[in-house]
């Protein structure tokens, strides 16, 4: 008669096997998407072809595989096109200390010299772009993380910074 503790283990050595099993076949679909030249477009999940699949060919040096310069133009604003008058590193915060609530306000808390817990409400518009680290991509405010480091550079006017680009640091 087998004992619960060999049952147990019998059946922690299954699920590793069924485990192992999974991620090889994973692993095996993906390099077979690779020596195809498919790529997967994250932002709509279609699959597409390479035009050049032998660009993914092993090399010592890594790949990096940029959209089109039409697209990555037209997707983030150039410096020259923008206003940048503020440039601070700190803590992005949406809170409100009187009513210990989020408020969907962001602020940026910084120090300056002689000056600590400085802060300016942070404006996102259509323009604003969020390296949250997976490259700039337009700000979505809800994508953002309380109390999280951040850099941004922005056009200030009074306590208000339009953001123009935030990077998590």
């Amino acid at each position: 008669m087998v004992s619960k503790k060999g049952i147990a283990s019998i059946i922690t050595i299954v699920i590793l096997i069924i485990l192992s099993a999974g991620v090889g076949f994973g692993a095996y679909f993906i390099s077979q998407k690779i020596k195809l030249g498919l790529k997967e477009d994250l932002s709509t999940g279609q699959i597409e072809e390479f035009t050049d699949p032998e660009a993914l060919a092993p090399s010592a040096e890594p790949v990096l595989i940029l959209p089109s310069p039409s697209l990555a133009a037209s997707a983030i604003p150039t410096p020259q096109s923008l206003s940048v008058n503020f440039t601070q590193s700190g803590n992005i915060l949406d809170w409100d200390v009187a009513t210990e609530s989020h408020t969907g306000n962001w602020q940026l808390l910084y120090e300056k010299s002689g000056n600590p817990a400085l802060s300016v409400n942070l404006v996102f518009d259509q323009s604003s772009q969020c390296d949250l680290a997976w490259g700039y991509q337009v700000c979505q405010p809800s994508n953002l993380i309380n109390g999280e480091m951040a850099k941004v550079e922005g056009n200030r006017v009074g306590d208000k910074v339009t953001v123009i680009r935030l990077k998590k640091i």
